[in-house]
Order: structure tokens, then sequence, then C-alpha cells
């Protein structure tokens, strides 16, 4: 049509008046798929988290960085994410309904991303901006169009198929057209950002639901400073028997990874989706860490089980976060041994669940040796394996699921020496903690 049709500036703003509309058509699509009714705002149309983070804010300037940066410049952009998603998704929690990806929404805004990419690299192809169109010829030096010349102008269209077609331009409508091929990238980003960040989400929510238990306390965020121990709450990481099989909800999570991965492999290219997915299992070894403070009590038997959901997330991660240049590392030069950021593993998790059942005395050695060590080392020391050191606030709690059993749970309700004992050890234990982080040498 543009190889017949002669042009002037009336049918180039046409054009762009028909992608406007088309665009907005797409955006109200896209944020028909990202709302939701909150009852939380009194039954107010918001959007769900991940489409609101990635609009605008700290997460959005993150994870634009994350998409556009070369490689080996994400590091500390994966670092900075995890700290912004956690800060933000504990100011406010998650709620189910501020979950996207289930699969035909993650279809949808796969296909959103793939058509609006399309539509914009193939419209860039036809910009030309020609100075002769400022200027308008005068009516009566127009040719009046025959028949014959339309037919012969068609004629030597078809056959050169091969010749470029252009959209003739001023540069005034230049820039018009221009800013709508921005506005038709920004949805397409837009789109792929809240897919990348909304599985994030989703792990944050699982993993705290994991954390809680089907039946969490309900005074857990007004919990009194000294611990009461109560026979009749049943705390979820209190087992009477080894477990046998992982936690539902981390079995529940693995599925909802595996149909996500899935969907995203079969729509989207190997670089969107080495963008979604790399970092994710350091992610996850962080929030998983971070979401211990929800546990309230727990004893041997509990972590045993946490220790099976580590082992199963992290065997599926290794099938979900394939990195699309390994094959050329191999063939050309390998990787350093140890290097931390190419294993998929949650070593911080494993850490955690390991020191808990040494007991809160061994907690408090290892601790020791790991600030010394990378006080000596520095990052050289993660060539362990043994990922990035605990922080205080990480130990603490991890101190105090150590005597949790009894300062929470039945044991201590039924005998008070034991409580009494517990009470004086986990003081002294978090006195001694503080000795060891605050310690200048």
């Amino acid at each position: 049509m543009l190889s017949s049709i002669p042009h002037d500036q009336a049918f180039t703003q046409l054009l762009i008046s028909q992608i406007v509309t088309y665009y907005d058509k797409c955006c109200g699509w896209y944020k028909a798929i990202v709302t939701k009714v909150s009852p939380r705002n009194h039954g107010q149309v918001r959007l769900k988290a991940a489409a609101e983070f990635a609009e605008s804010g700290d997460i959005h300037d993150t994870v634009r960085d994350l998409w556009e940066r070369p490689e080996d410049a994400k590091k500390e952009l994966i670092v900075k994410e995890i700290e912004l998603l956690l800060k933000r998704t504990d100011e406010v929690s998650l709620e189910p309904y501020d979950i996207i990806s289930d699969p035909k929404t993650v279809v949808a805004l796969s296909l959103l991303y793939n058509s609006m990419q399309w539509l914009a690299s193939h419209l860039a192809k036809l910009r030309r901006i020609t100075a002769s169109e400022s200027k308008q010829p005068q009516p009566e030096a127009r040719a009046t169009p025959r028949r014959w010349t339309l037919i012969g102008a068609m004629k030597s269209r078809r056959d050169s198929i091969s010749q470029p077609v252009y959209l003739p331009l001023n540069h005034e409508m230049a820039n018009a057209f221009d800013t709508t091929l921005q506005s038709l990238r920004n949805l397409a980003s837009t789109a792929l950002f809240a897919l990348h960040i909304d599985i994030r989400c989703g792990v944050i929510h699982m993993l705290t639901r994991t954390m809680t238990g089907p039946n969490p306390p309900s005074n857990r965020d007004s919990e009194p400073t000294t611990p009461s121990p109560n026979s009749n709450l049943n705390w979820w990481h209190i087992l009477v028997n080894q477990p046998t099989a992982a936690s539902p909800t981390i079995l529940e999570l693995n599925n909802d990874l595996i149909a996500f991965d899935t969907n995203i492999s079969s729509y989207l290219g190997p670089a969107e989706h080495w963008f979604i997915t790399s970092g994710l299992a350091r992610f996850i070894d962080q929030a998983f860490v971070s979401s211990t403070r929800h546990i309230g009590a727990m004893n041997e038997n509990g972590a045993l089980r946490l220790q099976l959901d580590v082992l199963v997330l992290q065997q599926n991660l290794k099938n979900i976060i394939i990195d699309p240049t390994a094959d050329k590392a191999q063939d050309s030069t390998p990787e350093e041994p140890g290097n931390p950021d190419k294993v998929v593993a949650l070593p911080r998790s494993a850490k955690f669940l390991d020191w808990f059942l040494d007991g809160a005395e061994k907690t408090l050695e290892y601790a020791k040796d790991e600030k010394e060590l990378f006080a000596a080392q520095g990052d050289k020391a993660l060539a362990a394996g043994n990922g990035e050191p605990l922080t205080y606030d990480e130990l603490k709690v991890l101190i105090d699921l150590c005597f949790s059993e009894i300062l929470r749970g039945p044991r201590g309700a039924e005998n008070r020496e034991d409580f009494m004992a517990a009470k004086k050890a986990s003081a002294d234990a978090l006195l001694k903690l503080n000795e060891i982080m605050w310690d200048s040498k």
C-alpha cells in the first residue's frame, strides 16, 4: 500500500493515528490483565504487585538496568533487586491476588511483548525523513494522475518486490512517529519486567506461606519480647515424626515454577528467558533465609522437612536456570572453578538449617569462624560454596529458633525448669552473638 499510494502528510498522520489507536487497545488489554479488586483498599481496583513495581520506581529502574546492562555488570544489580523486593514486600505483604502468573496470563503477557517488539521493529524500517516533504507543491504544478500511470507504477513495484518501502516524514511527523514507536517498546518492556518481577513475588508469597504454616498464630506481628510456652498452639514446624515429604506449599511452588518456565520457554526468546531466570536461585536463597523469621517455633524434625524443601527447590532450579552461553563457554575459555555466580544452589538456606540442627553453641562458633574467614579473604571465601555470611539479624532469628521449641512450644509448658533454663541460655547466646558480630577484630 505504501509503495502504490501517493504520499502526503495527511496520509502519514492517518497511519500514526491508527498505530496510536492500536497501542491504546493493547495498553488497555495489559491493564485489564494486571489489575485486581483489592479488599485491602475497600474494593478499589489497583495494579497487582509485580505490575506496580514494573511501572516506575527503584525496582523498575533496577530491573531495566538488568535488562540493558552487559552480563558482567549484573552482579550488584541482582543484589540490589533482591534487597528492594524483600524490603517492599515486607512493608506491604503480598496477597494471593497480587500474583499474576497463572499459565494463561504468562502466555498473554509473552505474546503482548512479542507483538509490540515485532510491530515496533518493522515500523522503524519504514522511517525516512525527506526534506522536500516540508514544502508542499503548488496545486497547479501537480500532474493529474491517470489510470495508466497508476497501473504502470504498481507494475514496476510488483516487478521489484525486494525494493524497500519507506514512509516519508518531515521532521515534525518524524518526532510523532518516534514517540509512538517508543510507546510500543515501553509497553513491551513493561510486560517483560512484570513477568520478571512476578515470578519473584510468587516465590516470596509461597515461602512466607511455607514458614507461617496453614494456621499461623494471630499475634505473630505483636509477639511479646519475652516468649511464653503454649501447648494449645499447633506449631507447623514442630513435628513428632521425621518428615517423609517436602512441604505442600514448596511442592506447589515447584509446580508453579515449572509451568512458568514452560510457558516463557515456548513464547519468549533465549535472551528474555535468561533475563527472567538468571539470579533466581540467589533470590530464592535469600528469600528463604529472610522468611524464616515467620516460623515462630521449630524442632529438629521441622528443620529436616525444610531441608527437604531446599533440596527439592534446588533440584528443580537446575532444570529451569540454564545459561544460554554455557555451551559457548565450554567451547572457548571455561569459567573459573568455584564461581558462585554460575552455580545453581541455595547455600545460605542449607547453611542456616545445618547450623540450627547443630545447636546454638555451634552456631556461635560457626558465625565467629565465618566472620574471621571473610575478614581475611573477602569475596575469595565464597569459593568454599557456603554463600555469603549470615547477617546479624539472620543469626538472631537462628539463635531464637534454637530455643523456640521450649520457649514457645509445648515442651516449655510441660516442664517449667526446662523453660527457665532455655530462657537463660537464649539470653546468654544472644549476648555472645552481639560480642561476636560487633567485635572490631
